[in-house]
């Protein structure tokens, strides 16, 4: 079959280059849609992951004063849900790989395809400085011809036979220059190697962009197998299954006997026991999404739930390797936030203090606490200015400039910022256990202290933003006792 390609192009002449170049483009045009088309499907499923986590576990807290067997269905479909959100952010991620392999072939291809255009360029004029030189030698030869013919009519003796066959060499001489006027290139072996890597360009593309949509498939087969098995799987665990689970006869008599049950101060009626809800409610003062004006002002200093997470760490912590790096359980970071949110001091925050997830929970709420601030702890309208004095080029200054612009924050922006960093000092000493120095703390504190400007779109942009937002951070760690000397 190549062959008989290869032949097609050759009887094309200078069209087959053009008939290939064509093909290749194209072929690089349909990678480049697919990896748009992968890239927006992923971020579609990565939004319906996330959206799907939060509905699931906003509504957990609500299910929990259900009980019975509706109680128990309502709350493994609630996990159900959680799963498919998991497993619709690992397709993403499954996704957003192909898409990135797509985007070095199409840059590999591409640097390929131009090697071969700037080769059949330079064998073109190649070919047209040939095709000139290739005219001056036959005007040269008709010139030679002409002159001859004059001097054979010249001296021509018509008696004698002598010469009588001189006009035959010069017409065989014409014969013989003839064919080189029209001497094609198509066995050139030049022109053949654009051909082939022209093929071999085209070839490539068919081929690994036929692999990645076939990675592609396979991971979406994965996906709606996995969410099948979520659905109904053989442990009765499936939607279905605990749907048929519920029994209101049975939760029926469950509730009249836990009523029966229940002291006299919650028989009061109706309106006494909403009471008793509206005043637990308002003695629960949430942490989260709270402003730290608000938060200082309640607690009359730095916010309640910084000092228990910074204590827990230093107490069980400090040299847990990639404390702060390394995650919590995710649906165990939600409940510590829950409970944190309804009692904020009360609640014990490990439950099994030798046990290292436990400890990465606590840094996980602390670090989800600290993004979900309305405004930074780097405040935003002092955004700028932190990452302007990032960008001095001598680091006398850029740590002078931070330094200025951290006694410019707001007193309870400042005084958490000095508890915080006091704490992370602390963890740094240790990073011979943990491994955790300022560059590794900063990589995670740089954009959960400083969030990020909106107004820039480019994913550049933000990377750029991320290293110097890390750099601020780290200027601040790596001086603490320089730049709050005054607070020690």
């Amino acid at each position: 079959m190549t062959e008989d390609i290869l032949k097609e192009l050759f009887r094309l002449d200078q069209k087959g280059l053009h008939c290939l170049r064509d093909k290749v483009y194209l072929e690089l045009q349909a990678i480049k849609d697919t990896m748009l088309f992968l890239e927006k499907r992923a971020a579609i499923e990565q939004e319906y992951g996330k959206q799907m986590l939060q509905l699931s576990r906003s509504m957990n807290d609500v299910s929990q004063q259900h009980s019975g067997t509706y109680g128990n269905a309502w709350q493994q479909s609630l996990k159900v849900h959680e799963i498919i959100g998991e497993q619709r952010l690992h397709f993403a991620d499954n996704v957003n790989h192909v898409a990135n392999d797509l985007q070095l072939l199409l840059d590999n291809m591409e640097e390929k395809s131009k090697e071969v255009e700037e080769l059949g360029t330079k064998h073109s004029q190649q070919l047209a400085d040939a095709e000139v030189l290739l005219q001056l030698n036959e005007k040269l030869g008709s010139q030679q011809k002409s002159q001859q013919q004059r001097k054979s009519s010249i001296h021509r003796i018509p008696r004698k036979g002598l010469f009588r066959h001189n006009r035959a060499p010069i017409v065989e001489l014409g014969k013989m220059e003839e064919p080189r006027a029209p001497a094609s290139h198509l066995d050139h072996p030049q022109h053949q190697a654009l051909l082939m890597g022209l093929k071999d360009v085209n070839d490539e593309c068919c081929a690994a962009l036929r692999y990645q949509l076939a990675r592609y498939a396979y991971a979406f087969e994965q996906a709606i197998a996995s969410d099948g098995l979520a659905l109904d799987d053989d442990h009765g665990m499936g939607l279905r299954s605990l749907a048929e689970r519920i029994d209101k006869e049975s939760d029926l008599m469950g509730f009249i006997q836990s009523y029966n049950n229940q002291n006299v101060s919650r028989l009061r009626g109706g309106s006494d026991l909403f009471r008793s809800k509206l005043t637990s409610a308002s003695l629960s003062a949430p942490v989260f999404g709270v402003d730290l004006k608000t938060l200082v002002s309640r607690n009359g200093g730095v916010p309640i739930i910084l000092i228990r997470c910074a204590r827990a760490v230093e107490e069980h912590g400090l040299d847990t390797i990639g404390i702060y790096r390394i995650p919590g359980i995710s649906t165990q970071v939600q409940k510590l936030r829950a409970a944190l949110n309804q009692d904020c001091a009360g609640h014990h925050l490990l439950e099994n203090d030798c046990v290292p997830e436990e400890i990465n929970n606590v840094t996980s709420v602390l670090k989800l606490w600290l993004r979900e601030l309305p405004d930074p702890l780097f405040p935003r309208s002092l955004y700028p200015y932190f990452i302007d004095a990032a960008k001095s080029d001598d680091e006398q200054s850029r740590v002078n400039d931070i330094s200025m612009m951290v006694h410019e924050l707001p007193e309870e922006n400042y005084m958490t910022l000095e508890y915080l960093m006091r704490h992370l000092e602390k963890v740094q000493q240790h990073q011979m256990h943990n491994k955790m120095d300022a560059s590794n703390l900063a990589t995670i504190f740089g954009m959960t202290l400083m969030g990020y400007e909106e107004a820039s779109s480019n994913d550049l942009d933000h990377l750029q933003e991320a290293h110097y937002q890390m750099q601020v951070v780290q200027i601040i760690l790596e001086n603490y006792h320089v730049i709050f000397a005054s607070d020690e």
